[in-house]
């Protein structure tokens, strides 16, 4: 499962975003959107740690990827876990 995951978010760009477009975790209730483009979809790091993903988060940060990245409804990463009740990562 971590290797399908890492290729998801990391290494299989297209199949990530289009992941994103047809079920955007961030708005579940909305129906699939294909028009969305790379500037409403988020980091990786925002949609493991909305979902509380321990193990993707630690692997997206041993990536080096942008902690501080913004975007979402939450606004970052951090946030989001927060919000959601992951205050264990």
């Amino acid at each position: 499962m971590r290797q399908l995951i890492t290729r998801l978010l990391l290494s299989e760009k297209d199949a990530y975003i289009n992941w994103v477009r047809l079920f955007d975790p961030d708005e579940p209730w909305n129906e699939p959107d294909i028009t969305k483009g790379l500037k409403t979809v988020f980091s990786p790091l925002y949609y493991v740690s909305l979902a509380g993903l321990i193990e993707a988060v630690r692997l997206i940060l041993e990536r080096g990827t942008d902690v501080n990245a913004q975007g979402g409804r939450y606004g970052n990463a951090l946030k989001a876990a927060s919000a959601n009740g992951h205050d264990h990562m």
